[in-house]
Parts: structure tokens; C-alpha cells; sequence
């Protein structure tokens, strides 16, 4: 039986602050317990940061989060905030993070700070006791551990650990949800000749040049969706890309 301080199940972009922070409050031990190959999650594999600026345009957001960003700019020249001053305000303060950067940046810290991680690990069940869980089991390639801690964190994102726990929750806000994201990452593209194509077809009617330091961030339809320009309705509507490559102009 393996005993922590604090155990996070889930090791995904939350799930790697809580540990960092649990650590960084002195708990001694901590482990992360994650189902795939690596920890980061999104953030891991090209999804942008995002909500640290405010409507007003005033960052909110700092500590770790911000304390990643900046690493990861630093040894890749790349995750930098896409602020636009007269942009979409809810996605204005971005933070365009190279994702094997951020993979690396990510797992450095925590063993640094002496964070354990179990990958390829399963939550299967816990156990309580006088309402408080007590332990989890975990089964991975190397078989099924019991696992206890003084505090359990659920980042799971789809509440395995608390749903397990029998812990009431709700879904959504009166049955309304966040659409499932589909990232997929792209390489090799000539942006000059794709800014080039949009621009041909977008700057018309007095629409904004299409740049694409700026075109991901726009609120237009247009700009979001290129496509419906050319009658593909059948492309979906919530659709936007980021560049993780800086950009100079």
C-alpha cells in the first residue's frame, strides 16, 4: 500500500497547478495518478491558455499558469499571449503555448518540486470511510495498487473520482454544456499563401484585411469560419485555430 499527502487523480492541465501548488504549500508527497502517456493534457498536445485577462483587459490570472507560460517562451521562443486591444475580449488574452514544450516544461517541474507520477494508470475504485475517502485502487501495467492519502483531488475532468465517492454533482448549467473541443495539429503549412487566399475572399465589402497573426482571434464569422464564404455549410460553426509559431511582422 502506497501512503501521500495528496493524491490528484487526473494529470491533465489542472491537475499538473494542484500538484505544483500542493507542493509548493509543503506537502512532502504527492502523486499524480493519470490514465494516458503524459501529463499536461490540453495543454500538452496544442490547446491554447486561456482567461487570464479580464474584460477590461487586466490580467487575472498569474502564479503558475503564468509561471509555465513564461517557461515555456523562454526555452522555445514561443508561448506568448495573442492580446489584441480591440479583439474578442473573451479570447483576447490567449496564451499560444507550443505543446511539446509545454509537455516538457510541465513533467521538469514536478520532479523538480519531487512530485511522483503514475502513468497509464486507471482510477477502478475507492474506498471509504465515515463518508471521507480513505484510499483508491489503481490499475496499471504493473497491476492493481492500493493507494492513501490525507486529501484526495478529483482533475479528472469528468468527476471519476468524485462520481466513485458518491458525491452529488451537476451537469451543465439547466442542462446546457460546453461543446466537446477537437484539436488536431497541423504542420508544414505556408501561412503567407493561406493569408494570401483568405485575404482574397474576406478583405471585400470593407471587411479588416485577414492577417494570421489575428484572424483566429476575430469575433466575425467570416473570419472564424472562411469557409462559409464559399457555401460549405456543412463545415461546423464554433470552429478557430492558433498559431503556435510566433509571428513577426
Amino acid at each position: 500500500m502506497l501512503e501521500y499527502d495528496v493524491v490528484v487523480v487526473g494529470g491533465g492541465t489542472a491537475g499538473s497547478v494542484a500538484a505544483l501548488a500542493a507542493l509548493r504549500n509543503g506537502c512532502r508527497k504527492v502523486l499524480i495518478v493519470e490514465a494516458g502517456a503524459h501529463i499536461g493534457g490540453l495543454s500538452a498536445i496544442g490547446m491554447t491558455w486561456g482567461g487570464f485577462f479580464d474584460n477590461n483587459y487586466e490580467q487575472v490570472i498569474g502564479g503558475i499558469p503564468n509561471e509555465l507560460v513564461k517557461k515555456c517562451q523562454e526555452i522555445a521562443g514561443r508561448g506568448y499571449f495573442e492580446y489584441h486591444g480591440d479583439g474578442d475580449k473573451w479570447i483576447t488574452g490567449l496564451a499560444s503555448v507550443d505543446p511539446e514544450t509545454a509537455r516538457f516544461v510541465i513533467e521538469k517541474e514536478l520532479y523538480d518540486a519531487g512530485c511522483e507520477i503514475m502513468l497509464f494508470s486507471i482510477l477502478d475504485s475507492v474506498k471509504m470511510e465515515n463518508g471521507r475517502i480513505k484510499g483508491i485502487e489503481v490499475v496499471s501495467k504493473l497491476g492493481r495498487k492500493e493507494i492513501r492519502s490525507r486529501y484526495f483531488i478529483d482533475a479528472t475532468g469528468d468527476l471519476m473520482l468524485a462520481n466513485m465517492a458518491g458525491i452529488r454533482w451537476e451537469h451543465g448549467s439547466q442542462g446546457t454544456t460546453q461543446s466537446t473541443s477537437n484539436m488536431f495539429r497541423v504542420v508544414g503549412v505556408d501561412m503567407d499563401r493561406y493569408e494570401r487566399y483568405l485575404d482574397k475572399y474576406i478583405n471585400t465589402d470593407n471587411h479588416d484585411p485577414w492577417k494570421k497573426e489575428t484572424g483566429g482571434i476575430r469575433r466575425g464569422i467570416e473570419y472564424w469560419c472562411p469557409w462559409k464564404l464559399d457555401g460549405f455549410d456543412y463545415m461546423p460553426d464554433p470552429w478557430g485555430f492558433t498559431i503556435t509559431e510566433k509571428m513577426t511582422t
